[in-house]
């Protein structure tokens, strides 16, 4: 209702699903993981060393990276944890 996306999650606070509304497209359904700073660092490094192309983007309260599989599929991994990340980088 404030314009972000459905977001689902287990009662241990452990698994979250963002579902974001989009016109359709082809490989254009986005997967949307939260991890924590050191979580999202491994990643990173785990991404660019299998030669993807992975974007990084700060939000401000967040950090998010980009990339999309071989076959185009484009994924999103998340942390909140936005000062703890910001110092390991």
């Amino acid at each position: 209702m404030d314009g972000g996306p459905l977001t689902v999650q287990d009662s241990a606070n452990t698994v979250h699903i963002a579902l974001f509304e989009r016109a359709p497209q082809p490989n254009r359904a986005t997967i949307a993981l939260r991890t924590s700073a050191a979580g999202l660092h491994n990643w990173f490094t785990h991404l660019q060393a299998s030669g993807l192309r992975v974007e990084i983007e700060d939000h401000e309260v967040s950090f998010s990276i980009y990339f999309s599989d071989p076959d185009g599929n484009p994924y999103e991994i998340t942390t909140y944890e936005h000062a703890a990340f910001a110092a390991a980088r």
